[in-house]
């Protein structure tokens, strides 16, 4: 069953950080270390399957 608050959460965290990496905040690195972190936080459905 999908959780869709931490699915929304999710991706608007992910949109987030690229948008950081866009701008120049975020190194490559950072924003793949970043996506991590936020796969493991929300653990959302979509990147299981």
């Amino acid at each position: 069953m999908i959780d869709a608050k931490k699915e929304l959460q999710y991706r608007l965290a992910v949109r987030m950080l690229e948008h950081l990496a866009e701008i120049g905040l975020l190194s490559a690195e950072e924003l793949s270390y970043a996506k991590r972190l936020a796969r493991e936080k929300y653990s959302p459905q979509t990147v299981w399957e």
